[in-house]
């Protein structure tokens, strides 16, 4: 049997019996699980108890009991709740719904007024309803519980990451991409599995793309960091604000912008979510082991760890980049250097066994074979007298593309 996605709580003294079954049933075609409850003061205690946020909402009886010794028809127990939660959505947004069938309340043309000071904070579901009249309303209330929950589970996500949201404002990421950042971390919190492993790699990626173009524009990253035609080199990018060489741009940054935990992290980030940006049978085949290793441990772990790392250099990047705004300043700490001739050609090998292509020789770690065509963008001068360059690092470059 599938998992409810919303779980309501419905205090009603009524519940259990059959005048309530058609809006249990209707909330059940609505992926939303009733939990009933007799008695206003038991029902505020298991919200209050509710630490995980495992309610999404509340349903209240407007003449259901206070509590088992006060058994009184009136609407006493219903301004108990209201009351209660108005002190909980302090802290933590719930939505609530007054749901009547009481002819002494329908009648009353009153009741409506004792409620709306009530909703003057937070007002739940449509407009012109103060209330929703049992029966009548069903469908409506159905229809507002979806709508509200949804809002509130995003305004909770940014509530309890408001620092990461703020940092993401400064940025100006796409609302679009915020949209997928939020269901991300209800995703990770609920436990779901709608978003695919290499969807949410791909898109943490680019989470930390929007952030480096960003660095790029206050001159926090060098120019060649995104070449001519607008693409960005992720790891060189890390390597430059890390105050690495970056071989492959011919840059450095004079110092290390970033603590070096966080410069740990992102290398361990870029690793693990380096697989889903690209198509070859190796990385593809990591991403198979990612989800062989969630299978194993069967938990969401490792996607919070990335979460929170990119959380983490948010933060970072926030506070680093207000603080280092001038353009010119930054651009100090940039160490620019020629950028060398490539060179390429096809793997050859020579009598000694050693691999190389044109006059520079292969390192023998790199991993290539006779016949491979590479190009070879960082190298330094050999002390091989056979041999003019030492390679340092090469790509390659399939004949079908040239």
């Amino acid at each position: 049997m599938k998992m409810s996605e919303y779980k309501v709580l419905l205090i009603d003294d009524k519940f259990g019996e059959k005048s309530l079954e058609a809006i249990i049933n209707l909330a059940a075609l609505h992926n939303i699980e009733i939990i009933g409850e007799m008695y206003h003061e038991k029902g505020m205690q298991i919200i209050e108890q509710d630490h995980l946020h495992q309610f999404h909402a509340v349903i209240l009886d407007a003449r259901g009991y206070q509590s088992e010794k006060d058994l009184t028809d009136t609407n006493k127990g219903l301004y108990h709740s209201l009351n209660k939660l108005k002190e909980i959505n302090n802290s933590r947004l719930l939505p609530w719904f007054v749901y009547t069938g009481a002819p002494k309340n329908l009648s009353n043309e009153d009741f409506a007024d004792t409620i709306t000071p009530f909703q003057i904070t937070h007002k739940f579901g449509r407009k012109e309803l103060v209330f929703y009249t049992k029966t009548l309303d069903d469908m409506k209330l159905i229809d507002d519980l979806v709508l509200e929950i949804s809002h509130s589970k995003n305004n909770d996500v940014i509530r309890k990451n408001k620092s990461f949201f703020e940092a993401c404002e400064y940025i100006d990421i796409p609302s679009t991409d915020l949209e997928v950042m939020l269901n991300i971390f209800k995703q990770l919190d609920a436990k779901t599995s709608v978003i695919t492993t290499e969807v949410m790699f791909n898109h943490f990626r680019k989470m930390l793309e929007h952030l480096f173009r960003h660095a790029h524009k206050l001159a926090i990253l060098h120019q060649r960091c995104i070449d001519d035609y607008g693409k960005l080199n992720i790891s060189q990018s890390v390597r430059f604000i890390s105050g690495k060489n970056c071989d492959i741009l011919a840059v450095k940054c004079k110092k290390s912008l970033m603590p070096k935990i966080l410069e740990l992290n992102l290398e361990l980030f870029l690793k693990i979510t380096n697989a889903a940006s690209h198509t070859n049978q190796a990385d593809q085949q990591y991403i198979v082991n990612v989800d062989h290793y969630q299978n194993q441990i069967k938990s969401s772990y490792i996607f919070k760890q990335l979460l929170y790392i990119l959380c983490d250099m948010y933060l970072w990047y926030y506070a680093y980049g207000k603080a280092n705004s001038n353009i010119e300043n930054n651009k100090l700490l940039w160490e620019t250097n020629p950028i060398l001739e490539p060179i390429t050609g096809y793997v050859q090998q020579d009598d000694r066994g050693k691999l190389y292509v044109e006059n520079c020789l292969l390192p023998n770690n790199f991993h290539y074979k006779l016949g491979d065509y590479l190009i070879i963008r960082t190298y330094e001068k050999s002390t091989n007298i056979k041999y003019a360059y030492y390679a340092k690092h090469a790509e390659l470059i399939k004949v079908d593309n040239l």
